[in-house]
């Protein structure tokens, strides 16, 4: 065998194993990735399960539809939010977050849709309301 037939068979093989090394490099960010969605979810699932935000939730979702025909209530909507309107800061300041992190593409929007609270519950209807009232 000449040196040139090995040298285009040594080229031949360090290209087959660059092609697999940058197969396996390809696979190993991909279960980073995953890995670190997982440490990004127990984050924001165990800052659910804090009593605030609980409290907040169940605020929004048993109690905002009727304060929303409140006048008294509708002004602590103003800037800065005052009076019992302050009790909806918490969990809106946790889905804030979510969606920032999901925007930045940290963690995966089909992974937050199977958050229980990202559940559609009792209260959606006057989030809504309470949105379209801020967009007017």
């Amino acid at each position: 065998m000449s040196v040139e037939s090995l040298a285009a068979i040594s080229s031949i093989v360090t290209s087959i194993v660059v092609v697999v090394s940058a197969f396996a490099a390809v696979r190993q960010l991909r279960h980073l990735r995953a890995s670190n969605e997982v440490v990004a979810l127990q984050n924001i699932i165990n800052r659910y399960e804090r009593q605030e935000i609980i409290e907040s939730t169940y605020f929004i979702r048993a109690e905002l539809a009727d304060k929303l025909r409140d006048p008294a209530f509708l002004e602590g909507l103003g800037s800065p939010i005052s009076g019992e309107a302050r009790a909806m800061m918490p969990a809106l300041n946790y889905w804030e977050s979510v969606g920032s992190l999901v925007l930045s593409g940290a963690i995966s929007a089909e992974s937050i849709m199977q958050h229980p609270g990202a559940r559609t519950g009792p209260g959606a209807g006057a989030t809504a309301r309470l949105s379209r009232r801020d967009r007017l």
